[in-house]
């Protein structure tokens, strides 16, 4: 009879588990659809950021835009899970948000297998195995593990990490310094977490007062040189950031200007950052808030309960010590970054904390001989409340996001901006385009036997501030004001364009120019009544000879269409209100022009 591999058992345990919280997620929490739909719903907020960088990969201006703007400055999160579903992107021809979460599930798998494989190596028992999963299972934000977030892959490197460092052999060396460097290309916080194996030196090999600089180094150099191998993947980072755009911190001021993240690394011992009182059901922002208190709480809690002598004799405690050491830096940059922000995210970033808590207790469980009744009572009773409260979160975090979702139809600049700002909500946008090779409607460039040219100028007005804003933010530095040059070829000369009087004058001669003041006295004196198209409200505001002799084929050859099927709300808005009055006006008093851009 075969004998399965010992990893076998905590490698199928965790692929249940995985499929378990899929399934629970499109099954109960995605909003109605087909299964491919409820499926696509666990891409929402963070994700779009994540498939902005894999699509068009890293890109700011420096300093990076003041407000959140992904197509402007997407430096924002750190490239490890961008970098591996990129290759699933490109590599393998999957769609990007399927890549997204193929990673993250997969790297949820790989989180649960750490978390088993650890269980099996500390020989813990079955139920024991059971209580630690379904407490992280439970908790409110177990949901991101696998949505298509960061979270798993960064918890499945640390776990590989902390697993791999804490073995013997070459080869597991090997294996600890390529989970601990995707450990700090995931996230910031993998810098101080690449620390595991130094802590955890130190505690196994106790105080014995302090040697000197050199002879510590001597001790501790297996693990002082696995610490400094994990942190090369944020290293790198920032060296490719120096390199690109002359700021190493560029992550940083990304995430200053865009988020207004300003660490405060003393909240933690600030009262005002705490909150006592028991959090609305529903508000995800007041649970946020409340976990940050519940985190310092359990800290708490287990700080008495390790340093009781009688405990700490027990077997475990340096890698114990190690794994605590992860979870409090972990929480305490998380609540230094979210502080300024009204600990926004924060029941996210203590989900990695609470994994970790959970992972030290089942190791600390499973040294007693025998569990005191009380404490395995006490453990399901608070697995059930907090089971309980995770079908809260998940649940409005579906509701808030994951249930709306738009098809635009035309990929120009309305549809572009639509899906835009829609999305800059978290709401999920599909844009239907038919042209098989461009977008941006009217607005693209074309290009022909290698010569680029523009359907039309490109350039804008608008008598919207909120559209003059939005193209603001969009091309901060790339918005040019520039005086207005359009001319109209007729009659072998050019015309300026807005008509110049005096100018159409002189080069229509005489007579051709009194029968088009005519044409307009007439228009003003029996004008069309409510203007419904293009040629109407020309008419009406520049007469009918005017209209006819350049305002019509010039209109018809840029738009592709008759003037008759152009709205008149389109002319007074594309015209900016000019009549053949008010240009005469503006010749006789001209005033200071300030371009178009």
């Amino acid at each position: 009879m075969t004998r399965l591999s010992p990893a076998f058992k905590p490698l199928l345990a965790a692929l249940l588990v995985t499929l378990m919280q899929i399934a629970m997620a499109v099954g109960l929490l995605a909003p109605d659809g087909p299964l491919s739909y409820r499926y696509s719903s666990l891409i929402q907020h963070d994700s779009y950021w994540f498939m902005n960088i894999v699509d068009r990969g890293y890109q700011t201006i420096v300093p990076p835009i003041n407000h959140k703007v992904m197509e402007v400055s997407n430096v924002a999160f750190f490239p490890a899970y961008p970098a591996i579903a990129a290759v699933l992107r490109y590599g393998l021809h999957f769609d990007t948000d399927s890549a997204l979460l193929i990673t993250a599930q997969m790297a949820a798998w790989g989180f649960w297998s750490y978390f088993f494989l650890l269980c099996s190596r500390w020989d813990l028992s079955p139920a024991l195995q059971f209580f630690g999963a379904l407490s992280i299972i439970a908790h409110p934000a177990a949901f991101f593990l696998i949505a298509g977030y960061s979270e798993s892959l960064f918890l499945m490197a640390l776990l590989g990490f902390i697993y791999w460092s804490s073995a013997e052999g070459r080869a597991a060396k090997a294996l600890a310094v390529l989970h601990g460097i995707v450990m700090s290309a995931t996230r910031i916080v993998g810098l101080l977490c690449a620390a595991f194996p130094v802590v955890r030196s130190v505690f196994a090999k106790g105080w014995r007062g302090w040697p000197g600089p050199r002879a510590w180094f001597h001790d501790h150099a297996s693990a002082i040189g696995l610490t400094f191998a994990a942190t090369l993947g944020a290293l790198t980072f920032f060296v490719c950031c120096q390199l690109r755009w002359g700021h190493w911190d560029i992550y940083m001021l990304t995430q200053a200007a865009g988020w207004g993240i300003v660490p405060d690394y003393l909240a933690v011992f600030k009262p005002s950052s705490y909150r006592w009182l028991v959090p609305a059901l529903n508000n995800p922002t007041e649970a946020s808030q409340m976990s940050m208190t519940l985190g310092a709480l359990l800290f708490g809690i287990i700080a008495l309960c390790e340093l009781l002598p009688a405990i700490r004799r027990l077997a475990g405690w340096p890698t114990r010590a190690g794994i605590y050491f992860c979870a409090a830096v972990i929480y305490c940059i998380s609540v230094s970054g979210v502080a300024c922000v009204g600990m926004e995210s924060m029941l996210r970033y203590e989900f990695c904390v609470h994994a970790l808590i959970v992972l030290a207790v089942v190791n600390f469980l499973g040294q007693l001989h025998k569990s005191p009744i009380f404490l395995r009572a006490f453990g399901m009773a608070a697995a059930v409340l907090v089971s309980a409260a995770s079908g809260i979160l998940p649940g409005e975090i579906g509701s808030r996001s994951m249930k709306t979702k738009v098809a635009i139809i035309g990929a120009g600049p309305a549809g572009l901006t639509a899906g835009y700002l829609l999305s800059k909500e978290g709401i999920k946008v599909t844009i239907l385009e038919a042209d098989p090779v461009y977008v941006g409607g009217i607005s693209r460039t074309a290009t022909y036997k290698g010569f680029h040219f523009d359907i039309g100028g490109h350039r804008f007005f608008s008598k919207s501030k909120a559209v003059e804003d939005l193209w603001t933010e969009i091309l901060p530095n790339d918005m040019l004001v520039r005086p207005r040059s359009s001319r109209i070829f007729y009659g072998g000369k050019f015309f300026s364009y807005p008509l110049k009087p005096f100018e159409a004058l002189l080069k229509l001669g005489i007579f051709k120019s009194v029968l088009c003041v005519l044409s307009w006295l007439k228009a003003r004196v029996f004008p069309i009544r409510d203007p419904r198209n293009f040629e109407e409200w020309v008419s009406n505001q520049f007469g009918r000879r005017l209209f006819n002799t350049f305002f019509k084929s010039y209109t018809e050859k840029v738009w592709g269409m008759s003037c008759r099927e152009i709205s008149a709300d389109w002319a007074a808005q594309r015209i900016k209100g000019l009549s053949l009055g008010s240009a005469i006006k503006n010749a006789l008093l001209p005033q200071r022009y300030n371009g178009d851009r």
